[in-house]
């Protein structure tokens, strides 16, 4: 909580105390890495996944593994653990796990530049959040898919997104998120707490250019996505 309110210091120390107590701190501890250093919070979430077996504790590190690797820029790895937890999710009847899944299925496919697949499984992952009433969670998936409709050029609609979330994490006190969704709303695409992806998008669309030319500009090949 001290993690998502903004409180960097709070947060670290509460991770240490988990630490102490016997509990890996982890995706928590990874997750607010990330924010300083990219490649320590992708070595950290790594090690997570290869010491966690059971089935109770992978959902939450694969899901903060696609966040980071997406971040990270490393589109394979965040692939394959998107997969993972699509294939967990598909052989489990929770909700919160499915919509889990979408949301990392989503984030997979607009970091290999189809952003109107990553609709598909955003509104899926949205609606089954309000329905669960866990508000953060639809708020995340919400400026998630606002990035989807300005990828496919619609600004309007991707602003919307972002006014929805924005007043969201207003009423939850999620600073960070604020300050995401603000940059996203209109401010400079180079602000430190937007990943790669997220910088990308913004400047191929301040310049004019289409999807097909943003998947291009990361190297990525539409025709080579795996389903």
């Amino acid at each position: 909580l001290h993690r998502l309110l903004g409180d960097a210091e709070r947060a670290a120390a509460a991770y240490r105390d988990a630490s102490r107590l016997g509990r890996d701190p982890m995706p928590g501890m990874a997750l607010l890495e990330l924010v300083r250093d990219q490649t320590a919070a992708a070595a950290s979430i790594r090690r997570a996944l290869r010491e966690a077996r059971t089935a109770t504790e992978r959902p939450a590190l694969l899901s903060a593994a696609v966040d980071i690797f997406q971040a990270c820029g490393d589109a394979v790895a965040a692939r394959s653990a998107a997969e993972e937890l699509a294939t967990m999710a598909f052989a489990s009847t929770s909700r919160v796990l499915r919509a889990m899944a979408a949301h990392a299925t989503g984030t997979v496919l607009i970091v290999e530049g189809e952003p109107a697949a990553a609709l598909q499984h955003f509104r899926s992952a949205a609606q089954s959040w309000r329905t669960l009433q866990m508000p953060y969670e639809a708020a995340r998936t919400t400026v998630a898919i606002g990035l989807a409709c300005a990828a496919l050029s619609d600004r309007a609609a991707a602003d919307l997104e972002f006014g929805n979330a924005r007043e969201a994490f207003l009423t939850l006190g999620a600073e960070p998120d604020v300050d995401r969704v603000n940059t996203l709303a209109g401010g400079p695409p180079s602000a430190d707490h937007l990943s790669d992806r997220e910088r990308d998008v913004l400047t191929y669309l301040a310049a004019g250019k289409t999807n097909k030319v943003i998947a291009e500009g990361r190297g990525i090949s539409p025709h080579t996505v795996r389903r």
